[in-house]
């Protein structure tokens, strides 16, 4: 499992989170309406759920929530984005979730999310 769990990390930050190496994220300028609401909750909720049906925006969305938490100078690696349903990442693991919350904490962050002393996003 420790081998997936590395694989799982190296995933994360090749094809989901390009910002940890500095990468910059391209968005579109036009932002949705729900956008202004999900950029305050950010700063509110412990987790946000976005669900609706496929091609939406809710993709683009979040990569604009990155893109201006970037531009705010957060810390890039306290910022995790993953998909699911990626079918390299089903392969790597049963449970996807539970597996890229413990390779982000032991291989990226190198703490506890429960522990840790800034947000993550």
């Amino acid at each position: 499992m420790t081998d997936n769990l590395l694989e799982i990390a190296q995933l994360l930050s090749r094809r989901f989170n390009p910002w940890w190496n500095n990468v910059k994220l391209e968005v579109p300028q036009f932002k949705r309406r729900d956008f202004a609401y999900l950029k305050k909750e950010l700063e509110n909720s412990k987790v946000i759920t976005l669900i609706g049906p496929r091609q939406v925006g809710k993709t683009t969305v979040v990569k604009q929530l990155i893109s201006e938490l970037l531009n705010a100078e957060k810390n890039p690696k306290r910022i995790l984005y993953v998909e699911l349903d990626d079918v390299q990442l089903r392969d790597l693991s049963p449970t996807p979730l539970l597996d890229v919350l413990k390779a982000y904490e032991h291989h990226i962050l190198g703490e506890s999310l429960d522990l840790a002393k800034e947000p993550t996003y």
